[in-house]
C-alpha cells in the first residue's frame, strides 16, 4: 500500500476529520461524526429520534457538508415540513397559510443543494426488497463528485422482512454489517435509527423531572435506553462504532418539561462509554439544543430527579 493511501486512510477515519453535529451537548462528548463510522440511535417510538437526526442533517448541510436522508417511515409531507422549518426557522403556521405555497419554490432549492431526501417509494425503481433498493441507491450517491459525508437511515425496521425472532435478529445483523462495511468502503458516515420494541423494563437507569419520594404517585420516571435493550439484537451493537440511546419526558404537561431529554452514549468509537448528554428539545422550533440549566452528571441525581 502506498504511503499516500495509508495517510488518507489514517486521517479519513480519525478524530481530526470529525464533523460537528451542531448540537453542542453531543459535540462536547463525541466531537462530531467521522467517516468510516456506523452510528445507531435507539429509543422508543415517538420519542424524537427522527427529529434528532433531522437536526443533525440540517446542521451539517448548512455547514457545507453533503448529506442524504433516507426517510422510510414519515413521508414527504411530514419530513419536508420539518426540514424546511429547521432550515429556514419557519413556524408551523407558515404551512397553514395557502398563500405561502409559492414561497416553497425559493425555500426548497437552498436546502436541497446539500441535503438530499429519499423516500421508501423512491427505492421501488430498483426492484427487489426495500433493503436491496437502499443499498443500490446509496452506491449511486458515490460518483467521485459531491459524495455525501453523512447518510441518515430512518428506521432499521423499515428494511426488515422477517417475523420469527431468530431470523429477525440475524437479518438485523446482516443489514448493520453491510452498512458498517459501506461506511469503510465508501468513506462515509451512516446514522441508523432503531425503534425499541420493548420499553417497559423496570430495571436500569431512569430520570425524572421533579424531585420526588418513592410514594409519590404523580411522579413519572423515564427510562434511559441501554445496551440490555438490544438483547437478541446484539449484532446491532457489535457492528456499530457508536451507539446512543435517547429518552425524553414526552408525557409531561408543559412544553418546558417535555423538552428535557437525555442521550446515553453507550458505545463511542468502539469503546463502551456510558456518559450521558443532556439536551432540551424546543417544540416551537423543533431544535435540540443546550439545556437552560446544565443537568447533573451524577447517575444518582438522575435517578432521584436531578433533571
Amino acid at each position: 500500500m502506498e504511503t499516500k493511501t495509508i495517510k488518507e486512510k489514517l486521517f479519513n477515519s480519525g478524530e481530526i476529520t470529525a464533523v460537528k453535529t451542531g448540537i453542542s451537548p453531543i459535540d462536547d462528548q463525541i466531537k462530531g461524526f467521522c467517516k468510516g463510522e456506523l452510528t445507531t440511535i435507539i429509543g422508543a417510538s415517538g420519542i424524537g429520534k427522527s427529529l434528532f437526526l433531522e437536526n443533525i442533517l440540517v446542521n451539517m448541510a448548512k455547514s457545507g457538508e453533503k448529506v442524504v436522508y433516507y426517510d422510510l417511515e414519515n413521508g414527504p409531507a411530514t419530513t419536508y415540513k420539518r426540514l424546511l422549518r429547521l432550515w429556514h426557522g419557519l413556524d408551523n403556521d407558515f404551512f397553514l397559510n395557502k398563500e405561502n405555497e409559492s414561497k416553497i419554490d425559493d425555500l426548497l432549492p437552498e436546502m436541497s443543494k446539500n441535503l438530499k431526501v429519499v423516500f421508501d417509494q423512491d427505492l421501488l425503481v430498483y426492484g427487489g426488497s426495500k433493503y436491496e433498493g437502499l443499498v443500490a441507491d446509496i452506491m449511486k450517491c458515490f460518483n467521485g463528485e459531491d459524495d455525501p459525508f453523512l447518510i441518515g437511515i430512518d428506521p432499521l425496521q423499515a428494511l426488515e422482512t422477517k417475523n420469527n425472532a431468530g431470523e429477525l435478529y440475524n437479518e438485523q445483523g446482516k443489514i448493520t454489517e453491510v452498512l458498517k462495511n459501506m461506511t469503510i468502503n465508501l468513506n462515509t458516515s451512516i446514522v441508523l435509527l432503531h425503534h425499541l420494541r420493548k420499553t417497559d423494563s423496570t430495571t436500569g437507569t431512569f430520570f425524572t423531572i421533579d424531585n420526588f419520594d418513592d410514594t409519590a404517585e404523580s411522579v413519572r420516571k423515564y427510562r434511559i435506553p441501554q445496551e440490555e435493550d438490544l438483547k437478541g439484537s446484539q449484532k446491532i451493537f457489535d457492528f456499530s462504532v457508536n451507539v446512543m440511546g435517547i429518552a425524553r419526558a414526552k408525557a409531561e404537561e408543559t412544553k418546558e418539561k417535555r423538552g428535557k431529554a437525555v442521550i446515553n452514549l453507550m458505545k463511542l468509537r468502539n469503546q463502551r462509554d456510558g456518559k450521558l448528554a443532556y439536551m432540551y428539545f424546543d417544540e416551537d422550533t423543533l431544535i435540540f439544543k443546550e439545556p437552560k440549566n446544565r443537568y447533573s452528571n451524577n447517575p444518582a441525581d438522575i435517578f432521584n430527579g436531578g433533571l
